[in-house]
């Protein structure tokens, strides 16, 4: 059987076993690696003349405070990767003006630059390699859109009112309610949406020769109802804090958000079946099963999974712990070896910073960034958990066989249960779970199926028929947004 031809002539051609690897490979003049074809340094001293290149001043010498950005970038493990990056994009002159000194080396100073990514990118690489001290990303950005947002209203009047209600209130609150921890993408979200609805609803008013001092109810009911109402339920907080504050004389009342239980409902059976596919199926990826287990089994949001770091991971005397609220969650086997391997060989997206520097639980594609939940979600359907609708289990007069409704997102623990007093496995689960997680998946005798991350958040367990009439209460999620 003839081979490939790898190398030689068209008189004499040789195959692969044939070839003289020493002699094809040409050695860098640099460092002696043979790994190109053609003569000329290797990617990793291109790379390292380049770094050094845009990161050193007039005199050539690279300043104390950029060489762990230096070492971190000519040390990068894609080499390729970074070379493309600061080929094509911005963030090789703002590293230039770093190098030469004529920007400081500050947040502020990057601040200063317009808001794209690759300034936000080039902003993660410097706090991952300790050139810049860590800050609140999402508050710093958050804050600057509050003041061009303010900035750009004309009235005085209306621009002191929203600056009280944006700053004072809300910032505050964000504040006092995270208390030193990073905000989310999802709060900020929601503060922006809530200054959008204030402004909106102040502007129709001065449509309407209104002021929020003298709006009466019919004003207000007047605007709910017309098409130019936007983000109604929004402005139903700003009018709640307007009265509580006494900047209105009426009572106002807006939209009230209710919550008539779950969106979807996920008998014992699925449920069990998507966690023993979870701890058993090693075709998936390892980060998504953490992240699905923790839905599954400790009703955990994703926005909470995403923003784990090891520091919430306790390994001591062979067991694994996970602090998801005050008390610590001890975890069962398999689970706990699924968190342990997790906590072996994390790695987000990032081509600059090892795991190893990186404090959270799921890395994300920005050095010393966690994953967002927006990604965390696509992620862990890819795996196989399409968005599909669950099966309703069937009604009856009968108690239902399903447990009770899941704990809220930050009560998951080892306790007692509330009802009986007797131990119950840390997952809101069935009343009689399986013998052991370890135990292997039986046949199932139907098609199970799949549920998306999601899905998963909003689906809960079925409640009683007779528990469900007549409910009609807020969850803590929107009490907390409100």
């Amino acid at each position: 059987m003839a081979k490939p031809v790898r190398s030689g002539t068209l008189e004499a051609p040789l195959c692969a076993g044939c070839t003289d690897t020493e002699q094809l490979w040409q050695a860098c003049p640099t460092c002696g690696a043979a790994e190109r074809l053609a003569g000329g340094p290797c990617r990793r001293c291109t790379l390292g003349d380049r770094v050094h290149q845009l990161l050193a001043d007039d005199e050539g010498v690279v300043t104390p405070e950029l060489q762990p950005l230096q070492q971190a970038l000519a040390g990068a493990e894609r080499t390729a990767t970074v070379l493309n990056w600061l080929h094509r994009s911005a963030a090789a002159e703002v590293l230039a003006s770093l190098g030469r000194g004529t920007r400081p080396l500050s947040h502020d100073a990057l601040d200063e630059l317009a808001p794209e990514k690759t300034v936000e990118h080039l902003r993660s690489v410097l706090v991952a390699t300790r050139t810049l001290p860590e800050r609140d990303e999402q508050l710093m950005r958050l804050e600057r859109w509050i003041t061009a947002t303010l900035d750009a209203v004309p009235d005085p009047e209306r621009r002191h009112l929203l600056q009280h209600y944006a700053v004072r209130h809300l910032l505050r609150r964000l504040r006092t309610r995270n208390r030193n921890r990073p905000t989310t993408h999802g709060q900020a979200t929601g503060i922006r949406q809530r200054v959008r609805a204030a402004e909106v609803l102040l502007e129709w008013l001065a449509g309407q020769r209104l002021t929020l001092a003298n709006c009466q109810q019919a004003d207000l009911d007047r605007w709910l109802a017309s098409d130019q109402a936007r983000y109604r339920l929004q402005a139903s907080g700003f009018v709640r804090w307007a009265v509580t504050t006494r900047r209105t004389t009426s009572r106002l009342q807006g939209l009230d958000r209710t919550w008539n239980g779950p969106a979807e409902l996920l008998d014992s059976e699925q449920r069990w079946a998507q966690a023993r596919r979870l701890l058993h199926d090693d075709s998936l990826e390892l980060d998504d099963r953490v992240a699905g287990l923790l839905v599954l089994l400790y009703a955990q949001r994703a926005a909470t999974i995403a923003q784990l770091s090891t520091a919430d991971v306790d390994t001591e005397n062979d067991v694994v712990r996970l602090h998801l609220g005050a008390t610590p969650v001890e975890l069962p086997e398999p689970a706990a070896d699924l968190v342990r391997a997790l906590l072996a060989t994390r790695a987000g997206h990032a081509t600059i910073g090892q795991p190893a520097t990186t404090g959270w639980l799921f890395p994300g594609g920005q050095p010393a960034r966690p994953v967002s939940a927006a990604q965390m979600g696509p992620g862990y359907e890819r795996s196989g958990y399409d968005p599909t609708r669950p099966v309703q289990p069937p009604c009856s007069g009968s108690p239902p066989r399903s447990p009770p409704r899941s704990l809220p997102a930050r009560s998951a623990s080892p306790s007692t249960s509330p009802s009986t007093g007797n131990t119950s496995p840390a997952a809101t689960g069935p009343a009689t779970p399986p013998k052991s997680a370890a135990e292997p998946a039986p046949t199932p005798t139907r098609p199970v199926p799949r549920l998306g991350l999601r899905r998963l958040t909003a689906a809960r367990t079925a409640p009683n028929p007779a528990e469900r009439r007549g409910r009609r209460c807020r969850s803590p999620a929107d009490t907390a947004a409100s």
